[in-house]
């Protein structure tokens, strides 16, 4: 069953599920998620090494600390995560994304501040340019990239007013264009995770309407076809149960099974009891027909139908005698039967054929009636068989 989605909390102001909801996520999301980080990490790391380039331009004083940071500590880094991403939980793998993308955006800041080269204020372009990769393109979990974000502007903070070679003209202005760029992209990682949640809380609510609608719609449909007396299937089903046996090529019985003496149980006991000896009897017939893999309906009135596939007339006879037997051994009374007889039992009709393919429905039914009776002629309680003509 889906969890409901209208609950308070369902998402939070960082963006995030509720428990229930946020492990349904993962389950349906978690692979997907998983493959667009790492083909992410790959491009990330491609164009992160090519800045050792205008190292050598811009920071010739540390160059060679700069290119065996990016190849022999970053590099490694996200290799390790790349490996790791599928193989975490869902949790663990965006705090590890997120903690590797702090780690790539910490290295130009500190090499920015420890350069002593002219050039080296204009490698201050690059951190900001890491924020908009891990917001924009790696796409971190609002939570983690709101963290992300105050500690990347706290150390560019810190690095830039910690460098006193800088003017202050010069340090204003790289603040305002690092923290705009910063900030901007936690603004559009803001709208991306929001658009993404909220088009998951809907699609999900839509899920358990159409769910909902579908537990009830099964609901009425299994109301149609019950009978609201006995709580068997009713004559409607029994013809769907018959058109779907009929179309089969095996055996087939077919049993009709009726209440001996029930108008005059009615007339003396009244129909509340009459009632409930129906229950009762269906009880009965239920219970075998469960044991013995058959199909049991209430035809009508006092009147059941049961089906048994894949039966010839020994099974079918079998089936009917356990029918008659646990109705008998109900012993409930019957104050107005004409016979010796003071207790409620059946007559049972069989109609058998080798092939149901070949025979035809409404006939057959009309053979286990006559046979039925047959079985009511030779003094009820009894049962009669008859094979389907082919």
């Amino acid at each position: 069953m889906l969890p409901n989605v209208d609950a308070p909390q369902a998402l939070d102001r960082l963006l995030r599920f509720r428990p229930d909801i946020n492990a349904l996520h993962e389950a349906e999301r978690g692979e997907a998620r998983c493959a667009h980080l790492r083909q992410s990490i790959l491009v990330g790391l491609i164009f992160y090494n090519l800045y050792n380039l205008t190292s050598v331009y811009l920071m010739p004083d540390i160059l060679a600390l700069s290119v065996a940071a990016r190849l022999l500590l970053v590099t490694p880094m996200a290799l390790l995560i790349f490996y790791l991403t599928p193989r975490v939980s869902g949790e663990y793998r965006e705090a590890m994304v997120a903690a590797g993308a702090f780690g790539a955006f910490s290295l130009p800041i500190l090499l920015f501040w420890q350069s002593q080269a002219p050039l080296s204020a204009y490698t201050f372009a690059e951190p900001p340019l890491v924020s908009v990769y891990a917001n924009m393109l790696l796409i971190l979990r609002f939570r983690y990239a709101f963290i992300y974000t105050l500690a990347a502007a706290a150390i560019m903070l810190l690095a830039v007013l910690g460098k006193t070679e800088l003017s202050y003209e010069l340090k204003f202005s790289l603040l305002i264009q690092g923290l705009t760029a910063t900030f901007f992209a936690l603004y559009a990682n803001w709208n991306v995770e929001r658009n993404r949640s909220r088009a998951f809380l809907i699609e999900l609510a839509a899920r358990a309407r159409a769910e909902t609608a579908e537990r009830v719609g099964q609901r009425f449909l299994d109301q149609s076809l019950t009978d609201p007396l006995t709580g068997l299937p009713n004559r409607r089903a029994l013809e769907q149960r018959l058109e779907a046996s009929f179309r089969d090529d095996g055996a087939l019985a077919l049993l009709m099974v009726d209440v001996d003496h029930f108008k005059p149980y009615n007339d003396v006991l009244g129909h509340q009891a009459g009632d409930a000896c129906l229950r009762d009897i269906a009880h009965a017939l239920g219970r075998v027909c469960r044991d013995r893999g058959a199909y049991v309906g209430r035809f009508g009135g006092e009147e059941f139908t049961v089906i048994l596939n894949e039966a010839d007339e020994t099974a079918g006879l079998e089936l009917a005698e356990a029918l008659i037997a646990s109705v008998r051994a109900r012993h409930l009374p019957h104050p107005s039967r004409s016979d010796s007889l003071s207790f409620v039992t059946v007559s049972v009709g069989v109609c058998v054929t080798p092939s149901a393919r070949l025979a035809a429905k409404e006939l057959m039914i009309s053979i286990a009636d006559e046979a039925l009776y047959a079985a009511k002629k030779a003094g009820r309680n009894t049962s009669r068989i008859r094979t389907f003509p082919l």
